[in-house]
């Protein structure tokens, strides 16, 4: 029996509060341009204002006179302006009442009383950002986006949903988003449903979750943080909607809020808008202090199970990368060794300190990080909002997470003059921290079923001792919430909801600047002369169609040697070291996809990086080592890299195993799809399985095999080089790149047979769960002979965003329901994920053609789900990005016109586009397969009310 050990170590850091007569003062340099902030405005008074020079932003901290309402308005020139309300709503019990709320205010409020704003944003809104997020001790919900009347329907939107919700008054929402009986007839079984419901199930279905839960708790056992805001599954259906309700009069309220707004709209208007949402509030004493964690006075130890499939024997330690320290996969005999070398590795550190190498990669990763500052689609005025609260929220000064630069020159000195930094801290926070524990993971094979059969016998329980009266009221309640569920808003009532009209959508594509040519080595390179702030981001694509399919499954592996084992003048921590020091990272992965139009994918191993442009040539010096010198001759080294993988998977394929059976129906019709199958699947999976035990009785083998990827792939022939910076950039990539093709060997070679498919089934995929992960595909192209047109973009996204979120989600049970298109391969496939239900899931996919043969939409229900998909496709990028994209255009052989016709086609979709392809998608009623990620009773459930339902069940785990 193997288990997973983590050994955590807790730090409780002084309170900084924030007072309400902190003197205003100004620390914006001479050169930075004046903020004209009003000192008083809206019954908003400015308690502080700072410049922070990190983010070229000017921060101010308001108080709302008559409620105590708190806002940072951080005033830049970002486009991507954020907004965001966070409330501090701590925990007593594992009920998910936060969770659940998180979720039910935004259905539906005063100002806009339909079922779901929400989704009706998502439909017609060009929103960079739309969710909510639940922590252990408060609540946020942040918007963004990049266009400014979309941006303040979005705030007005979410302000009156958290300050005045529906749900509150009703009961119908808190039972389909947290939990309520369902019982369809007399004779039917009593069961629960609700989506938090099941998302928790999900999250309690992955040992890593459980782990971070269990931690969590064990650390903190006297505060919010012992208990699980999410909700246990268990402890969800004891919540009563008065409990609900009064959790929401507790905490949600303007003087428990802080308010975010971050970007280049008109401070004063933000004032405004926010006071008109605060007008009618009075201020109120809300106790919702987080209070801190008593210290330990020694040490504990917890051990906890997890749900898990047959015990695998043998293999070896897996490590668990996190600030915690850890292992999975430990034997049961090693437990106790466990702890006492984690324990002994750090006396050593301290005594021993760091390498002066070591220090200086990891303050070059650090520093490069933060003076990036790329957080990718990721909106940076979010980034920065999660980072002011982490202080904020608890009365401390909500401005210093938000500057770094003299804490990180200080420290920088500090190493400078030789003194010892890390070994006191060693001691203090580690070595003589009493207040540690270690956790135990073990697995339990018999735990999912034992959950299953509580909550089967608490079911009989309470139908046996339902009265006759309560049966026809429950069975009346079902009736009446799927009514309401499946009965869409009218058009009047969606009438409130405000809306972007198509006159304010561009008629015509953006572009990135590119530059094609064929460089003197013969590889072809691509520029994007984009201001990048001297960063210079480097794209190199080896032609991976050479190599044999029998080598692909090695190839993600191969990748992971090239930075993972050194190379022949550095050992891999050496290497590492340099690529902190030098670059702003370096990563090698497979990358394959299918081209519209050719039987044939391509394939490519993907080098990339970045580094400031006077490091360019550090940079591809990097480049160089990793390809052409790098180890691959360590077994054991590779042996942990195997079993590090082959983790990996297993926990993913039950936290995301709608990604699993989607590649694994991929691969059922496209040669594409079957080398990811090869490379990231199922098939993947199982072959790492196979891999680990090689390397013990094969390793020569293995490491022939290796060296084999090496010489077929890392040839200059077919390479494409994509490099994304302004001028100055460019020239000073220009000799180093020079170097680095030359160094690439010339060799000819021809493409590999890749024509191959998995034979298409339905399957079941068995893995120990609650819930189930259902897709169905078919291809459009080769099933129902489609032609492509950029009106089923527009469709794809209104399924999603209607019948699908409507049925899968909302009357199913499901955290999420999706469908997706993809127009290069042809495949169409519908999703869930962490859902209760199974064929009944599969229904619904095949009700589609019914719904979109007799879908009847308004003029403005039509311009919300082209104007949503106009806000996908132009979806906001920063440079790197803008950069990487025009890149995967050019290998998609996407051209401009192309995208330009696809979006005169989306802007000129009609209603009987709709009904058009409600034909088309027939063939995914009629041809498609259902793959689904189930336990074994639900796959045999299935079976048996449908024999011949699925052609192969696999226990996967």
């Amino acid at each position: 029996m193997f288990a997973a050990i983590r050994m955590t170590s807790a730090v409780r850091l002084s309170s900084l509060r924030l007072s309400t007569t902190s003197a205003h003062r100004e620390t914006a340099p001479a050169s930075h341009p004046a903020v004209n902030a009003p000192k008083e405005a809206h019954g908003f008074t400015l308690v502080e204002q700072q410049y922070l020079a990190e983010y070229d932003s000017t921060a101010l901290l308001y108080r709302h006179k008559k409620t105590g309402a708190q806002l940072m308005s951080v005033i830049n020139k970002d486009e991507n302006k954020t907004f965001g309300a966070t409330f501090r709503t701590p925990v007593d019990d594992s009920k998910g009442t936060p969770h659940i709320l998180e979720h039910s205010v935004l259905c539906g409020s005063d100002k806009y009383p339909i079922k779901e704003p929400f989704v009706e944003l998502m439909k017609g809104s060009l929103n960079t950002f739309l969710n909510a997020f639940t922590y252990p001790d408060r609540t946020c919900y942040p918007v963004a986006s990049a266009n400014l009347r979309d941006f303040y329907n979005l705030v007005d939107v979410y302000l009156d949903s958290v300050l005045h919700p529906n749900c509150v008054s009703d009961p119908q929402i808190f039972a389909q988003e947290g939990w309520h009986y369902e019982l369809e007839g007399e004779a039917e079984p009593l069961t629960l449903k609700g989506v938090v419901f099941n998302e928790m199930k999900g999250v309690y279905s992955s040992p890593d979750s459980v782990n971070a839960r269990v931690t969590q708790a064990a650390l903190h056992p006297d505060s919010t943080y012992a208990k699980d805001s999410g909700g246990d599954p268990e402890a969800i259906p004891t919540l009563t909607f008065d409990g609900f309700k009064d959790f929401y009069a507790r905490y949600y309220h303007p003087s428990n809020a802080r308010f975010w707004f971050y970007g280049d709209d008109e401070p004063e208007e933000r004032l405004r808008l926010l006071a008109a949402a605060l007008d009618g509030f009075e201020a109120r004493q809300v106790d919702s202090v987080v209070r801190p964690q008593p210290l330990l006075a020694q040490p504990r130890v917890v051990t906890e199970r997890y749900a898990a499939g047959a015990v695998e024997e043998g293999g070896e330690p897996k490590t668990f990368p996190a600030f915690s320290v850890g292992l999975k996969g430990v034997a049961a005999g090693d437990v106790e060794a466990v702890e006492a070398l984690i324990l002994e590795t750090l006396e050593g550190l301290e005594r021993e300190g760091f390498s002066a190498t070591s220090i200086e990669a990891s303050l070059n990763t650090i520093e490069f990080a933060l003076r990036e500052n790329n957080t990718g689609r990721f909106p940076r005025g979010l980034s920065l909002m999660l980072r002011s609260m982490a202080t904020w929220i608890y009365d401390r000064d909500p401005f210093q997470p938000l500057k770094w630069e003299d804490d990180l020159a200080k420290f920088k000195a500090r190493i400078a003059e030789g003194s010892d930094v890390f070994g006191p801290l060693i001691r203090k926070y580690l070595l003589d921290n009493p207040h540690r524990v270690s956790v135990r993971l073990v697995p339990d094979e018999k735990l999912g079923e034992e959950r299953e059969a509580r909550e089967r016998e608490a079911l009989a329980a309470k139908r046996a001792g339902m009265s006759k009266e309560e049966v026809e009221a429950t069975i009346q309640a079902t009736r009446e919430l799927k009514e309401r569920q499946e009965t869409p808003d009218t058009p009047e009532s969606l009438a409130c909801v405000p809306l972007l009209h198509l006159s304010d959508i561009p008629k015509t594509i953006t572009t990135t600047p590119t530059t094609v040519s064929i460089h003197a080595s013969g590889a072809t390179q691509l520029t994007h002369d984009l201001f990048t702030n001297n960063i210079l981001y480097l794209d190199v694509a080896l032609d991976l169609t050479r190599l044999g399919p029998e080598l692909l499954p090695l190839v993600p592996l191969f990748c992971r040697c090239l930075t993972n084992m050194g190379t022949e003048e550095e050992d891999f921590i050496t290497l590492t070291e340099r690529i902190g020091r030098k670059t702003g990272g370096v990563s090698v992965s497979p990358f394959v996809t299918s081209v519209k139009g050719s039987p044939l994918p391509k394939g490519y191993l993907m080098v990339r990086g970045k580094a400031t442009a006077d490091k360019a040539g550090d940079l591809l010096q990097v480049f160089h080592d990793i390809l052409l010198t790098a180890r691959l001759d360590d077994a054991a080294r590779f042996k942990q890299m195997v079993l590090e993988t082959r983790s990996g998977m297993e926990a993913g394929i039950v936290g995301s195993g709608h990604s699993f059976a989607g590649s694994r129906l991929d691969a059922q019709r496209s040669a594409a799809g079957w080398v990811s199958e090869q490379m990231g699947g199922v098939e993947y999976l199982q072959y790492l399985r196979t891999l680990a035990k090689r390397v013990d009785s094969d390793w020569e083998g293995v490491r022939r095999d290796l060296e084999t990827i090496r010489s077929t792939l890392l040839q200059r022939d077919g390479a494409l080089v994509n490099i994304t910076g302004d001028e100055s950039v460019l020239r000073a990539t220009e000799g180093p790149l020079a170097d680095f093709l030359s160094a690439l060997p010339s060799l000819p070679g021809q493409r590999a047979d890749w024509n191959q498919t998995l034979d298409p089934a339905s399957e079941a995929l068995v893995v120990p769960t609650q819930v189930n992960y259902v897709c169905k595909a078919a291809n459009l192209y080769e099933d129902a002979g489609y032609k492509l047109s950029g009106t089923s973009y527009v469709i794809n996204k209104f399924l999603g965003t209607s019948w699908i979120w409507d049925r899968v989600r909302v009357s199913g049970g499901a955290y999420g329901g999706f469908c997706d298109f993809d127009s290069h391969n042809g495949m169409f496939t519908f999703s869930s994920y962490r859902d209760p239900n199974l064929l009944k899931t599969v229904d619904v996919y095949d009700g589609t053609i019914d719904f979109l043969k007799g879908v009847d939409l308004t003029p403005d229900e039509l311009s919300k789900a082209i104007i949503g998909t106009i806000g996908d496709i132009d979806a906001y990028q920063l440079p790197d990005a803008k950069g990487r994209t025009a890149f995967m255009r050019h290998l998609l052989e996407v051209s401009e016109e192309e995208r330009q016709q696809r979006r005169d086609e989306i802007l000129g979709t009609q209603l009987s586009d709709f009904h058009d392809f409600a034909e088309v998608l027939a063939s995914v009623r009629d041809k498609g397969r259902v793959v689904a990620v189930t336990s074994a009773d639900k796959a045999a459930a299935a079976q048996e009310e449908r024999p011949g339902f699925f052609n192969a069940i696999h226990k996967i785990l």
